[in-house]
C-alpha cells in the first residue's frame, strides 16, 4: 500500500488554468479546467487525478494515452491530443530559456497568448484554425488593442504555432493554414491606431529626479546621455565596462538585444556619464550588477531603524521571514525601472514617461549636435534610416521648425 506521502502532488498551473503532477520525470495535465483564482482543485479534477494515480500505480500503460502527457525535455508522447495550452505552455519554457537575457519575445509571447489561452485553452492545437484565429483577434481588439499591437500579437500567435510544428507537436498544416488570416488594414477595422511616444522633455526628467532613490536617479541619468537601451542600463557591470581611455568608456553589455544575430553593442560613456557612473562601480565584484533593487530596500530599512524613535524589543531585532514569497532582486528589469519611474512622476504630480523616451531625447540632441550618423552609432543601429524613423522628431514637427524660421 503506497502512503499518502508518496503519492505524486496535485499542483497547480494558473497560467494554463489545468492540475497537474509529476511521475517518472514525466508531466500529465489533469483534464478538466482548474481557474487561477481557486485554490482548492474542483471535484472533476480531482477525481480525474485521484483515477489517474491509481492507474499510474498499478502500471496501466494505458493512462498515458487518456491524458496529455509532457516531458521536461520539451516533447508530448501523444503530440496529436496536445492542447493549445499545453502547446503554449511549451513554447514558453523554449522562450524563456533561449531569450534569457537578450530579449522580452518571451514576455511579449506570452502577452500574445493570453487571449489565446482564454479562448481556446483547452481546444485540441491540431483543430486550431484561421476562423478561431479570426476569433482571438476580435477579442484583442474589444479589449482596445491598437491595430498595430493587435498584428504583432498574432503574428507572435502564429510564431508559438510554427515552434510547434517545428518541434513535431503539431502538423504543419496547422501552422501554415494560421497564414491565411489577413491582418488589420487602416481605415477598415474599429481598433484604434497606436500613437508613438515622443521625446520627454529635459525639465520634465530633472523634475522627477528628486523623487527617485540613488539607484534609480542614475541609471535615468546614464540613459538620458548615452541612448543606451533600458534593459542595458539595468545589467550594467563593473567588468563590462572598458576604462582604457579616461576620457571616454566603453560600455560592452555581455547580453544586448542584437547579440543573438551576432553584433557587438559598444556604447560610448562621456565625460558627465563618467561623473555619474564612477561611484557606482565595484572592482572587487566586478561581475556583480551595479543598480540592485535589494541595496535599495537594505537602504531603506536600515534608514528606518535609525529613524526609530521607540526602542527595539529583542523580538524585532530581525523580523526577516525564512522563505519570503519574494525578495528584491538582483538587478532591475524594465518593467521595474518604469514602475519606479512611474512612481516617482506621480509623487512630483507630473505626466508620466518611460525610460524608452531618454533614448528619443538622447538620439535627437546627438543629431542637433553632431549629426545623423554619429546618432545611428550612439544607438546602435546598422541604418541611418532607422535612426530617422523610430527616434527623430516627426515630420510635422520639422516642417513647423523650418516655416517658422523662413515665415
Amino acid at each position: 500500500m503506497t502512503s499518502n506521502e508518496n503519492l505524486p502532488k496535485l499542483s497547480h498551473h494558473k497560467k494554463l488554468c489545468k492540475g497537474y503532477l509529476t511521475f517518472k520525470a514525466k508531466r500529465y495535465y489533469i483534464p478538466g479546467k482548474w481557474p487561477a483564482e481557486q485554490k482548492t482543485p474542483p471535484v472533476q479534477v480531482f477525481s480525474a487525478y485521484s483515477n489517474l494515480v491509481q492507474r499510474l500505480l498499478n502500471g496501466d500503460n494505458s493512462a498515458e494515452a487518456a491524458v496529455h502527457v509532457g516531458t521536461g525535455a520539451g516533447t508530448f508522447s501523444t503530440p496529436q491530443m496536445i492542447t493549445v495550452a499545453e502547446l503554449v505552455d511549451q513554447c514558453l519554457t523554449w522562450a524563456e530559456a533561449y531569450y534569457a537575457g537578450t530579449s522580452h519575445e518571451a514576455q511579449n509571447l506570452t502577452y500574445a497568448a493570453r487571449e489565446l489561452l482564454e479562448l481556446f485553452g483547452e481546444t485540441e492545437a491540431c483543430r486550431f484554425g484561421p476562423k478561431k484565429l479570426r476569433q482571438v483577434q476580435e477579442r484583442m481588439v474589444a479589449k482596445g488593442v491598437s491595430r498595430q499591437g493587435v498584428n504583432r500579437r498574432i503574428n507572435q500567435v502564429r510564431r508559438i504555432f510554427k515552434w510547434g510544428a517545428g518541434e513535431e507537436l503539431i502538423p504543419s498544416v496547422v501552422s501554415e493554414a494560421l497564414r491565411n488570416l489577413s491582418p488589420l488594414r487602416r481605415g477598415h477595422t474599429a481598433a484604434p491606431e497606436w500613437q508613438r511616444k515622443d521625446l520627454v522633455p529635459d525639465h520634465q526628467v530633472e523634475a522627477t529626479l528628486p523623487f527617485l532613490n540613488p539607484q534609480v536617479r542614475a541609471m535615468v541619468q546614464l540613459a538620458r546621455l548615452t541612448g543606451m537601451r533600458p534593459s542595458e542600463v539595468c545589467r550594467m557591470r563593473t567588468a563590462d565596462v572598458d576604462r582604457t581611455d579616461p576620457e571616454c568608456w566603453f560600455y560592452l553589455p555581455a547580453k544586448h538585444k542584437t547579440a543573438l544575430v551576432g553584433k557587438t553593442r559598444q556604447i560610448a560613456i562621456g565625460p558627465q556619464a563618467i561623473k555619474i557612473l564612477e561611484p557606482w562601480l565595484i572592482p572587487d565584484e566586478a561581475e556583480r550588477f551595479l543598480f540592485r533593487p535589494k541595496d535599495v530596500m537594505r537602504t531603506i530599512w536600515r534608514l528606518k531603524r535609525e529613524n526609530r524613535k521607540s526602542r527595539v524589543q529583542p523580538s524585532q531585532q530581525s523580523r526577516a521571514k525564512e522563505f519570503p514569497r519574494k525578495s528584491p532582486g538582483e538587478t532591475y528589469n524594465t518593467i521595474s525601472l518604469t514602475k519606479a519611474i512611474h512612481q516617482a512622476c506621480d509623487a512630483a504630480k507630473l505626466g508620466r514617461w518611460s525610460p524608452g523616451q531618454l533614448r528619443k531625447s538622447c538620439a535627437q540632441q546627438i543629431l542637433r549636435v553632431v549629426g545623423i550618423e554619429q546618432a545611428r552609432a550612439s544607438l546602435g543601429h546598422n541604418e541611418s534610416t532607422i535612426t530617422r524613423e523610430h527616434y527623430l522628431r516627426q515630420e510635422r514637427e520639422l516642417a513647423k521648425e523650418a516655416a517658422t524660421a523662413v515665415g
